[in-house]
């Protein structure tokens, strides 16, 4: 498990061990933000979440909010987990479930449009666990579809070819492309060194097909306020 607490904003990506029912037990104040994850760049403000995550109006892979009450929730075992801020007198944070298909479709792209293009330079990224470049062999029509928007020099920090029709991909340096594009300054984006296919702790449905999990999360609290009972 990760933790970061920055700014107010308290950021977890869990691994297996992680239980969120505990979790929230310290939060009980707090909104419990979710949605129906489908590989899409559908992102949401909480305000137009209904509390049932069943509802196809919730079907999405991004959550943005600008309330201290909220703790924003996603589910991974792969995929990039991207918990999102700006630095600003109020809350402004989100939460993104980036897989190689929501990526292809612009979710970083969507992310900022939101938030706004002007407020790029206070605009920052922490991608938590995910399956890394060395563990991840896909398709070339994998590699051409998230790749197509980045410039030659890019695409050579993302992509190891195996041979003509297979390639390692790195997502994340692919996010990272992406968002410089936009404005975010390369030192706002924080990456992760964990491998959830090689690492044990987290969960990876590329591993063993599993049905379970890895839960990030996001929320604000005022800096002197700290959940000690967690530390």
């Amino acid at each position: 498990m990760q933790k970061y607490h920055i700014h107010g904003y308290h950021i977890i990506f869990g691994n297996r061990f992680f239980n969120l029912d505990t979790f929230l037990s310290l939060l009980p104040t707090h909104q419990v933000r979710q949605i129906q994850q489908v590989h899409s760049n559908r992102i949401f403000w909480t305000q137009d979440v209904p509390t049932e995550i069943t509802d196809s109006v919730t079907q999405g892979d991004g959550l943005l909010s600008r309330s201290a009450n909220d703790v924003l929730v996603i589910r991974t075992a792969d995929c990039l987990p991207i918990a999102v801020y700006c630095l600003g007198e109020e809350p402004f944070f989100g939460i993104l479930h980036a897989g190689w298909r929501g990526i292809a479709a612009g979710i970083i792209q969507e992310c900022i449009r939101l938030i706004g293009t002007k407020r790029a330079n206070s605009i920052y990224l922490h991608i938590g666990p995910h399956i890394l470049w060395d563990s991840y062999e896909v398709s070339r029509d994998v590699v051409e579809a998230v790749t197509h928007s980045l410039s030659i020099q890019q695409k050579e920090q993302c992509i190891r070819w195996i041979n003509k029709e297979k390639a390692m991909l790195s997502l994340q340096n692919v996010v990272i492309g992406q968002a410089e594009a936009l404005g975010i300054p390369r030192q706002n984006i924080i990456g992760s060194e964990i491998d959830t296919f090689q690492n044990d702790s987290f969960y990876s449905y590329r591993r063993n097909k599993t049905n379970q999990r890895n839960i990030s999360l996001i929320f604000y609290q005022k800096p002197e306020t700290d959940l000690m009972a967690f530390n």
